[in-house]
């Protein structure tokens, strides 16, 4: 900027010394004159042509009068010389003094350059955004703009393109070397005087403006962070930008509000056209602002109601948040007239804009300082032990920090749920307990505490701009500032209970406190409350030694107790240590100290001198548990005069209680984790008052060495823990033997939880079946799942933790009778292997010392079982023989030759009875392993000679069920025994319907593929629990029905794969047709489309007169939906059996889980068995009667089912008989 200004100040030295050259616009010479021009002898001025005024001199005779004439002429003419020489020096005069002017205000700007360089306050070079498009719809760019002229294309009488759009002020604030020097030579180029003092006026005039943005930015430094920054920013805007009014908005996100202070104003987020600019982030310009939609009558209409243009202009951050906003209300004239800002005025606006922005990074460089001041201020008040000096010191901090008046801190009371603070002075009841500060607790209610009443019961900030405005506002205690700006801030704990209240009061600089002020005061808040308690800690244990050095026989043996204790971690040793200093100190015959038992509740005795076994007291029982239950000091002389005494003790010993002394102990946060109870005072028939005194104080050492005794023991023991849960973790992973995995697996577990016994089951899900692995113990037998907790844990997944397993009825104790072991307490975890799937359970039994296994030993061992299903996993994909799956799969069993022949070997047939059975309505799936299973579906396939006329391999058949098995989940209703069920009972429809003959060999294949496949993939969940929890395959299958969509979509991808392609050997009618029928099949399991489905069957046999008409196309596709409908409800279509595990399993599937960690209640075996039976009764009413009814009439064959429906139906009717038939 030096160089250009240097370069100007040379050019209009330069420019000055030409003669007839100036600033000011000088006339020009007429070219061409007539008579009109006599009258204006000014216009004549220059090169006049006199011979137009006198004619020829040979037409004239010399007369008296022609020379008087002249005479005249010429004298009017050496008037009009002599004053226009007069106005063209002072021209000059005015251009000189211009020119000395404009170099005084260059070298002020050089002047001003250096300084903003040395303070780093001016615009940085070729980094601010002020371009030629500042993306105003208001300013249009010339077309010739786009293409300027170089200086030598200007002409003359042609204005310059550098007078218009602003460019000399362009130029300056974007310190545009380049265009300078090209305005410079183009002004030096231009030869006309008029257009040359245009220019020259031009760029005096955005040089003061340049200047002025330029002082008006120094200002903002100086006033910024002060009263006067809004006020001065306002005032001064108005020198550069002539308008009606101009507002700076500040945007406060912390009170979602947007405030101006000289308005008195607030305006909520997205509030009004404020609203709209801080959402947008975007200038806004209107010229008709009351249509404008976002336009507001409460906050917009009280300012602009009767404005014609009003400008928005907000400062955004890097972030894209809006800081500031800058209003301008319409924008004035030199006559106070309202026009359309200009491009100046839109460059001032952006100028301005960069300027805030700038101050507020200032700003944000200022909150890193304050950080370090808020380090500083930690280590000062860290370094405070007096509680009254650390809250004075709080205060001073705080209000120089977050610029406030007055700050205000309450304390809550957890226990009585009120808010106190605290005070210099004694406490009231010094004379009656032993005064541990000179501070007492002025205590407040909550209702009565106002805007800090508020924040402690929402537990959120209070951040309002006048205190007498809020709805929480109390005179008695927000009164003293009533008119300024409060905020409240509730310190949470890690509990999320409100801990302490600061209220600062009385902003000194802005209208409300800022989210930098809030992050202060919370920062310094929990700073001060750890500060606070740790004051008030030492105060405490200062008094209780200052107490105690009151007495000199006790003073050695305190110190070394406090000695002593901080030098031990194990709680055994610690605790004798204390008695033993504690009964020798006190005088005491005897002493016991009891400790919280935190899992049975009550009160364990850890040391009873005199005494060899532990005592356990009841929560709330006799003295001990009065003191640990209410933190009372009881100073009893006469042990039986007592009601709360238990004489039962010395009964037993023989022992006589007189005198008792019983003191609560404290932990660090002011929790009772014990108490001491000295007993029968040595010399004296009871203790006194300095006993009690020393007894308070020796148990703060005592709280804070078991406290950290007991943090020590515990993170010992979870090392010791996790450390045992990695060795197991390792021998499950590295053992190889299964009676070395189970062997080390029981022992471990065992060990981790400290139970008598611990077994582990294998979940044998094909045959419902609990297999105990019990390495070293050849009695163990392997039961049903319908039997012991084990088997109920097994099929729901429902953790149990029974205390009394022999009374409990929900369960019977199969296995541990069977074992012959007496069970006191039981634990009984699922494992769960990858897949999440029951794959075994464990069972832990009888607590070592407790009647219970605790929380901790719940989730230990849940742990163990997550471990165990992991290995367990890894283990049957190792060892499948050893785990009760000892069939290898058939595809491995066959020969080359077999895998490629359509004909069925004897490896693969069934035989009678299991002929008859797979035909008839008695058949079992639960009862048949995979393989068997296998081998029936691929009976159902010979038997309708589908093999050999489709000329499917054994090989490929065997693929494509194995490939369906293992898309199907191990889930308890929808699973694959579920749909080899649907394929035998579709099966036994055809046979016992006769219908093999009446339908084709591709609608067999048909019914029997999609009974297979019509669940694959089912996740448990119906399509109404997909839609309204809008799973990614609802949201996938939208409008469409979910879970049978995707089944068919399962379906295709199975038979699309090359190994399991059933469908090679069909033409492309048959597989076009075989696809048809088999997405229209599995659609029709759809319950949505249930009613729709019998409507339409029922109207076809209306139609044919009570039968089927055949040769119909759509009518034998109805057929094999409604036969595909029957097969999928075959388990309630079959011979009544009440225990028959499907119609439980349905139950479970539909359902949610019981957690047992959140949820201890178990529906009882006899309610839940009327539960199943009342939804048996519902669905079979309202879903199957109706479609085996209409099956039965379409198929008159099939009658016999729908009356087997009936009979099942009735049966259920006896478990579960309805209220209201009786």
């Amino acid at each position: 900027m030096a160089d250009q200004s240097s370069k100007l100040t040379s050019f209009l030295k330069t420019f000055s010394n030409f003669p007839g050259n100036n600033f000011a616009p000088k006339p020009a010479a007429p070219e061409h004159k007539d008579e009109k021009s006599l009258n204006n002898p000014v216009l004549n001025f220059g090169d006049a042509d006199d011979t137009g005024i006198f004619g020829d001199s040979d037409q004239g005779n010399a007369t008296q009068m022609q020379l008087s004439h002249m005479e005249n002429l010429i004298q009017m003419k050496t008037q009009q010389i002599e004053r226009l020489q007069a106005e063209v020096r002072t021209l000059i005069r005015i251009q000189n003094d211009q020119a000395i002017a404009l170099e005084m205000a260059l070298q002020d700007r050089r002047e001003l350059e250096r300084q903003l360089a040395q303070t780093q306050t001016g615009l940085p070079s070729n980094t601010i955004n002020i371009g030629d498009d500042m993306g105003q719809p208001m300013i249009q760019k010339p077309a010739s703009a786009q293409q300027r002229p170089s200086s030598a294309h200007i002409k003359n009488q042609e204005t310059p393109y550098f007078l218009e759009n602003s460019m000399f002020l362009r130029a300056f604030l974007r310190n545009d070397q380049s265009a300078l020097d090209e305005l410079v030579k183009s002004i030096q180029s231009i030869s006309d005087q008029n257009t040359r003092g245009l220019a020259g006026q031009a760029l005096f005039v955005q040089m003061q403006k340049y200047m002025q943005l330029n002082q008006f930015f120094e200002r903002l430094s100086d006033d910024s962070g002060t009263d006067n920054f809004i006020s001065t920013f306002e005032n001064n805007i108005r020198n550069l930008i002539d308008s009606r009014r101009i507002i700076l908005w500040a945007h406060i996100p912390s009170a979602h509000v947007i405030v101006s202070r000289t308005a008195s104003l607030l305006v909520p987020e997205g509030e009004g056209l404020l609203g709209k600019v801080v959402s947008e982030g975007q200038k806004l310009i209107l010229t008709d602002i009351s249509r404008n939609p976002s336009y507001s009558l409460d906050y917009d209409a009280p300012l602009v109601s009767n404005a014609r243009v009003t400008v928005y202009q907000p400062v955004v951050n890097s972030k894209k948040e809006t800081i500031w906003i800058i209003q301008i209300i319409d924008r004035l004239n030199a006559k106070g007239n309202i026009v359309t800002p200009t491009g100046d005025d839109f460059l001032i606006l952006d100028f301005l804009s960069l300027s805030l922005l700038k101050l507020y990074q200032e700003e944000t460089r200022i909150d890193e300082m304050i950080k370090r001041i808020l380090t500083e201020s930690t280590r000062s008040l860290l370094t405070e032990r007096q509680v009254m000096p650390l809250l004075e010191t709080v205060q001073l901090t705080v209000t120089r920090l977050v610029g406030c008046e007055f700050l205000q801190i309450f304390f809550t009371d957890p226990a009585t749920n009120s808010i106190f603070q605290l005070k210099e002075g004694s406490n009231s009841e010094a004379s009656a307990e032993v005064n541990l500060s000179s501070v007492s607790r002025v205590n407040l209610p909550v209702d009565d505490a106002g805007i800090a009443g508020i924040a402690f019961k929402t537990k959120k900030v209070v951040n309002v701009a006048v205190a007498k405005e809020h709805e929480g506002y109390n005179a008695s205690v927000d009164g003293q500032y009533q008119n300024g700006a409060v905020i409240a801030v509730p310190l949470l704990s890690s509990k999320g209970a409100v801990s302490l209240i600061a209220v600062a009061r009385q902003k000194r600089n802005g209208m409300m406190f800022t989210d930098s002020d809030e992050i202060i005061l919370e920062a310094l808040s929990r700073v001060s409350q750890g500060a606070l308690t740790n004051a008030q800690s030492h105060e405490r244990n200062i008094a209780e030694i200052q107490k105690a050095l009151n007495n000199h026989k006790y003073y050695t043996a305190l110190l070394a107790v406090a000695q002593e204790l901080s030098a031990v971690l194990d709680t055994d040793t610690l605790v004798r240590k204390i008695m033993t200093k504690a009964q020798s100190f006190i005088g005491a015959d005897r002493c016991s100290l009891f400790l919280v038992d935190k899992v049975r509740g009550g009160l364990w005795s850890m040391v009873a001198h005199g005494a060899t076994d532990r005592i356990h007291i009841p929560e709330g029982e006799g003295i001990a548990g009065h003191v640990a239950a209410t933190g009372e000091t009881l100073n009893i002389p006469d042990a039986y005069n007592d009601p709360r005494f238990n004489s039962a003790v010395d009964k037993t010993t023989g022992y006589r209680t007189r005198s008792i002394l019983c003191v609560a102990i404290h932990n660090g946060s002011g929790g009772i984790i014990g108490c001491t109870q000295m007993i029968n005072k040595l010399g004296a028939p009871e203790f006194s008052k300095t006993d009690v005194e020393l007894m308070t104080a020796f148990n703060v050492f005592c709280g804070i060495a078991l406290s950290n005794a007991q943090l020590f023991e515990a993170a010992t023991q979870s090392k010791k823990k996790m450390t045992a849960m990695l060795d197991i973790a390792l021998s499950l992973s590295t053992s190889m033997t299964l009676d070395a995995l189970v062997t080390n697996i029981m022992a471990r577990a065992r060990e981790l939880i400290e139970a008598e016994q611990c077994w582990l089951f294998i979940h044998d899900r094909i045959h419902h079946m609990c297999r105990p692995l019990a390495a070293n113990n050849e009695n163990a037998v392997e039961f049903s799942c319908k039997k012991d907790a084990v088997g109920y844990v097994a099929v729901t997944g429902t953790e149990l933790n029974i205390s009394d397993p022999k009374n409990d009825r929900r369960f019977d104790m199969y296995y541990s009778n069977t074992m012959n072991v007496e069970v006191n307490s039981m634990l009984i975890i699922p494992v769960i292997d990858a897949s999440g799937q029951i794959v075994g359970v464990v069972k832990a039994i009888n607590k070592k010392g407790m009647p219970k296994f605790t929380e901790e030993d719940q989730s230990l061992l849940r742990a163990f079982a997550s471990f165990a299903g992991l290995a367990l996993e890894q283990w049957m994909s190792k060892r499948p023989g050893e785990f009760g799956q000892s069939d290898i799969e058939l595809v491995e069993q066959l020969s080359p030759s077999e895998l490629t022949s359509v004909e069925l070997s004897d490896r693969m047939k069934i035989f009678d009875p299991l002929i008859g059975i797979v035909a008839s309505n008695k058949f079992d799936v639960l009862e048949y392993q995979r393989n068997d299973q296998f081998r029936i579906l691929i009976h159902f396939f010979d038997q309708f000679d589908l093999l050999t006329t489709f000329q499917v391999s054994l090989g490929t058949m065997l693929r494509f069920l194995g490939a369906v098995y293992n898309e199907y989940h191990h889930i308890p209703f929808h699973n694959f025994n579920f749909a080899v069920s649907a394929a035998q009972f579709v099966f036994y429809e055809l046979k016992e319907g006769k219908l093999c003959t009446v339908l084709n060999k591709l609608e067999l294949l048909v019914l029997l593929v999609t009974c297979i496949c019509h669940d694959m993939g089912h996740s448990g969940r119906t399509n109404v629990f997909n839609a309204k929890a809008q799973t990614p395959l609802s949201i996938l299958y939208k409008d469409q029905p979910v879970m049978e969509t995707f089944h068919c979509s399962s379906a295709i991808k199975v038979l699309s794969h090359p190994t399991c392609n059933i469908l090679t050997g069909m033409n492309s009618e048959q597989l076009t047709n075989f696809w048809t029928f088999l997405i229209d099949c599995i659609l029709a399991t759809d319950m949505s489309q249930h009613q729709k489905i019998l409507e339409e069957a029922e109207a076809k046999l209306a139609q044919g007169e009570g039968s089927f008409d055949m040769k119909n196309a759509s009518v034998r596709l109805l057929l094999l939906k409604l036969l595909v409908k029957g097969a999928t409800n075959a388990t309630v279509s079959r011979i009544f059996d009440p225990k028959n595990p499907w119609s439980s399993a349905i139950c479970e599937e539909a359902l949610p889980r019981i957690d047992s960690r959140t949820e201890e209640t178990i529906v009882c075996a006899n309610d839940k068995d009327l539960d199943v039976a009342r939804g048996q009764i519902k669905y079979i009413q309202d879903i199957c009667v109706p479609l085996f009814t209409t099956l039965g009439r379409a198929v008159p064959s099939l009658q016999s089912v729908g009356d087997q429906v009936r009979v099942n139906l009735s049966k259920w009717k006896e478990i579960a008989p309805d209220p209201e038939e009786k």
